[in-house]
């Protein structure tokens, strides 16, 4: 019966993940939704298994390369990552100038398809996609179609990871379960593979790092932790934490690597206004942009009642969130004295900046699944699922869900939390 029932879930898998990259739009919110309910049940019943290594891998592989001929279909970043990577190839930094002011120049009317396709809000801001993620844009630029590029580089990625959790987690119990939650994530599979999201690949430089850490390579930690960030900011927030968990030599070894490699990235972009426009560019996360937040959106409910405007509310909100989210690192930093302080305070610094967060896309939790592997957490797990109820705001005004959406999705997470609590606390009192 179970070898019945995991040939089924992986059929159905397969016809769900080929009906999201081949035939769904992300308006199209009830097929959507439908087809990742089929994904996370056959998922959440293989992590109660105990599948073998290669099977793991075998169907991980496959469901990825059933993607590997569809164009990403639930979202237009994509469009901007081959207007950056064009620009790059023309010797001009994508920090430059906004696709608006391109435009307005002659001689790049080849690129007008591009900048139709990407939207009129990345279309109208400098490029915020840091400096390895520039290069990978060009690498996919040099293809004919460079949608096929982007999709190696984060197969591969994937591919890497599986292997660096292979070696990095020693108890094969605890190993086979990482892997599972990892590897045959839906979340993963469809806004890494089939939705270009670079996550995963900051994803396997930042274990990478972790990784070269645990064998005592400071050197080899820094470069990589460097491409980590320089792919993706978000692991930025949690280098304090490696202030007390690195000895002094260590630690001069591991800063040294991760500036020389920043350095060395930074001065292939370098131009005019470069920092300038960047920054810019970053701070809109904290004071324009919003999708999909919790408990920012609690905030501006209160604050419209109170008749605020919504730029008020971001913009105070913005500061707020980013003091909190510093005395959060500034305290964890003092308590992080080994690797696995750094992996368990770095996984609850990231989940506070994003349920705090003013705009949470479902690729931002790719590398909190990660994480979640690595401590074995299901609650990040579910919301990996949930999270795609958030897709349902492309059918409303502003992309904004209602508040009844916004609790469909998060408090499964809550009572789940409270659950698992509750059953902690019984365990726990038949020791006493």
């Amino acid at each position: 019966m179970k070898n019945v029932l995991l040939v089924l879930f992986a059929l159905c898998s397969f016809v769900a993940y080929y009906a999201i990259a081949y035939h769904i739009e992300r308006t199209d919110i009830g097929y959507l939704l439908c087809s990742v309910a089929v994904l996370f049940s056959a998922y959440f019943y293989w992590l109660q298994q105990r599948l073998s290594i290669g099977l793991i891998f075998i169907l991980g592989l496959a469901f990825r390369l059933l993607l590997s001929t569809s164009f990403p279909s639930l979202s237009q970043d994509v469009f901007r990552f081959i207007w950056d990577g064009n620009l790059t190839l023309r010797s001009i930094s994508p920090y430059a100038y906004t696709p608006n002011e391109i435009m307005a120049r002659e001689g790049f009317e080849s690129l007008r398809q591009l900048y139709d396709s990407m939207g009129s809000l990345s279309a109208g801001n400098y490029s915020n996609y840091p400096m390895v993620n520039q290069l990978m844009f060009a690498f996919g630029a040099y293809f004919q179609e460079p949608h096929y590029g982007y999709r190696i580089l984060i197969v591969v990625a994937d591919i890497i990871a599986f292997g660096i959790l292979l070696k990095l987690i020693q108890s094969p119990e605890h190993k086979v379960w990482a892997l599972t939650a990892y590897f045959l994530n839906p979340l993963v599979i469809i806004e890494g593979t089939q939705n270009l999201h670079f996550e995963p690949v900051m994803v396997v430089f930042f274990l990478g790092a972790i990784y070269a850490l645990k064998v005592k390579r400071p050197l080899q930690a820094g470069w990589l932790y460097a491409a980590s960030v320089l792919t993706k900011l978000m692991p930025l927030m949690l280098m304090p934490l490696l202030l007390r968990t690195l000895r002094r030599k260590s630690l001069g070894r591991f800063g040294l690597s991760f500036v020389l490699f920043s350095v060395l990235l930074a001065l292939l972009f370098v131009g005019p206004q470069w920092a300038t426009h960047w920054g810019s560019s970053i701070g809109l996360w904290f004071s324009n942009f919003e999708f999909n937040p919790s408990i920012y959106r609690i905030y501006k409910e209160i604050g419209r009642m109170m008749g605020a405007y919504d730029d008020q509310l971001i913009q105070a909100y913005g500061y707020l969130q980013i003091i909190g989210i510093l005395s959060l690192v500034g305290y964890l930093s003092f308590r992080t004295t080994h690797l696995g302080q750094f992996i368990r305070h770095g996984y609850w610094i990231l989940i506070a900046y994003l349920i705090t967060a003013p705009t949470v896309h479902p690729w931002y939790l790719i590398t909190l699944v990660a994480l979640a592997a690595l401590r074995r957490d299901r609650i990040l797990l579910l919301w990996s699922g949930t999270i795609f109820l958030s897709y349902a705001a492309y059918g409303f005004e502003h992309n904004e869900l209602p508040l009844w959406l916004v609790g469909l999705e998060y408090l499964p997470l809550a009572v789940y939390a409270y659950w698992i609590n509750r059953s902690s606390a019984r365990s726990s009192a038949l020791f006493r």
